[in-house]
């Protein structure tokens, strides 16, 4: 993918903060936070292309398996705001999608390429943190107020 210019980016660290008051959000939450990092890390490191776009590909699938769980206790718990939290999800997907069938079509990545990648990693931070903690004070009262540590 020939030799890097930019400075890597800072990984990730989980606090507990982020934590959403329901272990199999916050222990999915946590795993794509790592599979970010390790997007990250590949695309600074300059392996072939191919073990990037992989990446890419398993941080989309496991985005989508991890909507799908989202969704059963947002819906299981009447979060009010279900029906939006999920059009958002649904056009998540369609990006995630675009951008990963994208790059499976890239034989070698372009500076373009290396930056839509690396998209990949602002799309779901940006989700996470701007739209998954607004139910995290939900999911707390549907617990009765209890926030299980991750």
């Amino acid at each position: 993918m020939g030799t890097r210019t930019v400075r890597p980016l800072s990984p990730l660290d989980w606090l507990p903060a982020f934590a959403v008051g329901e272990e199999r959000l916050d222990r999915e939450h946590r795993a794509l936070m790592r599979d970010i990092n390790e997007l990250t890390d590949l695309v600074f490191e300059c392996p072939s292309w191919s073990s990037v776009v992989a990446k890419c590909e398993k941080i989309r699938k496991n985005t989508i398996e991890h909507f799908k769980t989202e969704e059963e206790v947002l819906e299981r718990t009447a979060y009010p705001q279900f029906a939006h939290h999920r059009s958002v999800h649904r056009h998540l997907h369609r990006q995630l999608d675009d951008l990963v069938g994208h790059l499976l079509l890239v034989p070698h990545a372009s500076r373009t390429d290396i930056e839509a990648a690396l998209h990949l990693r602002s799309m779901l931070i940006d989700h996470f943190f701007r739209k998954d903690i607004a139910y995290k004070s939900h999911i707390l009262r549907s617990r009765g107020g209890n926030e299980r540590r991750p």
